[in-house]
């Protein structure tokens, strides 16, 4: 099993934003990197892979918090129990990380049976409410995933 899907999480600043009510054509590569949001977040941890990508299975990262860049401001998605505590722009969610393996699954199945631009707008509908306005980073920001050691 290859890890290249769930290798790109994209800080910095953003683009492709989700309108009001309006889908967004994109194509597969752009819905990719939510997908890996949302995918992180589920496992809540990041398996290790080899030179050949080939997973490591007893070497893993567990995920405790993940930042992203939006237009408003930065957005902080913690992970505690079985929630996910959304905070940034004075506002503070709490969601099931389960909801957030169940969108990961839904958009992977999207992502495979489509071709071309597509939109998704049960995805779209989602992010808007876990406070995820854009689907990709600008092709400037090239930092990926960083690991902060405690």
């Amino acid at each position: 099993k290859s890890l290249r899907p769930h290798l790109k999480l994209s800080h910095g600043r953003l683009d492709g934003y989700v309108g009001d009510g309006g889908a967004i054509g994109r194509p597969r590569r752009e819905w990719s990197e939510i997908y890996t949001l949302f995918k992180l977040i589920g496992d809540q941890k990041l398996i290790a892979g080899d030179a050949d990508l080939n997973m490591v299975e007893n070497l893993f990262y567990p995920i405790i918090k993940i930042i992203r860049t939006e237009t408003g401001g930065n957005y902080q998605y913690k992970l505690t129990g079985d929630l996910v505590l959304i905070s940034g722009d004075n506002e503070e969610l709490r969601i099931s990380i389960h909801t957030f393996s169940e969108q990961a699954s839904k958009l992977l199945n999207a992502i495979k049976g489509s071709t071309g631009s597509f939109s998704i707008p049960e995805t779209e509908a989602f992010m808007k409410s876990v406070c995820c306005g854009t689907l990709k980073a600008k092709s400037t920001s090239k930092t990926d995933i960083k690991n902060r050691s405690p």
